[in-house]
């Protein structure tokens, strides 16, 4: 190989698997359809008549009789250049397949974050999945709950661990209504006291009200998230050196195409006389 041959990259391929994929299920469909609908493409006949009694009087009128009645049809599909259309097509798929797959075997990366490798040597596999799996787990950190803000929060290791309490705790009074009689003002001195019965509310206590939480804060919320973030990146960034691993050179489709059709397999025709 010369110094300036291109090698393939595993990325080259896994980006044109889905389409080799798409074409070579859209041929078994269609092969499969014209092998059992299409039979006629694979028949031919030729039919002539030759009229007895030809004389020189009437030659030129039998012989328009006899093209007339004759039937020429052609063949004009053939089973071994149809499936050797459909090997080729799915031979190149096969062969996308095992180099990627045999490619993956070697392809691996470090997860790199801030410069520091937190995960050596991973499968270009397992970084395509564990971004997935990552971006599961992203809902769960944006709803995380976390203190109100505004108040001053304190460790309560006496409540347990990761709790928080208020700094100071809010107070508050106890009421009661009460009954009291009160004497009602008189015209003059003539008229006896009236008493009247008034309610009236009594702070007869008083509430303090201590608030503890096991949220978190918004500030270790958001460094959580930019962790998060930061490491799906490194997972992205390591998966993309991974796929940039030399594609290794393997070939199945010849051998299970040549073995399945022998000689009817040419990879050099593609499709000579292939009705589809």
């Amino acid at each position: 190989m010369s110094a300036s041959a291109h090698v393939a990259k595993l990325h080259e391929v896994l980006a044109v698997e889905p389409s080799n994929e798409a074409a070579a299920t859209k041929l078994l469909a269609e092969t499969l359809s014209t092998f059992l609908s299409k039979d006629n493409l694979f028949k031919g006949k030729v039919r002539t008549l030759k009229l007895f009694g030809k004389e020189p009087s009437n030659q030129v009128e039998y012989e328009a009789l006899e093209a007339k009645d004759s039937i020429n049809i052609p063949v004009t599909a053939t089973v071994p250049a149809n499936l050797n259309y459909l090997a080729v097509i799915l031979g190149r798929y096969y062969d996308n397949v095992a180099q990627k797959e045999r490619t993956n075997q070697e392809a691996r990366a470090d997860v790199i974050v801030d410069n520091k490798v937190i995960m050596a040597g991973l499968p270009a596999t397992f970084l395509l999945g564990m971004e997935t799996k990552l971006k599961a787990l992203r809902p769960i950190l944006e709803a995380i709950p976390t203190m109100a803000p505004g108040v001053r929060w304190i460790e309560a290791k006496e409540i347990g661990p990761h709790i928080f309490k208020v700094a100071e705790p809010s107070k508050d009074v106890k009421t009661a209504k009460t009954i009291e009689h009160k004497v009602l003002p008189q015209p003059n001195a003539t008229h006896p006291s009236q008493f009247v019965a008034v309610d009236v509310n009594k702070n007869i206590g008083e509430y303090s009200e201590e608030v503890s939480t096991g949220m978190i804060t918004s500030s270790d919320k958001a460094m959580i998230i930019d962790r998060f973030d930061t490491l799906l990146k490194a997972v992205k960034q390591a998966r993309m050196r991974a796929n940039e691993t030399n594609l290794v050179p393997i070939n199945v489709g010849d051998a299970i195409m040549s073995h399945l059709f022998g000689d009817w397999y040419d990879p050099a025709k593609m499709n000579p006389d292939a009705k589809v």
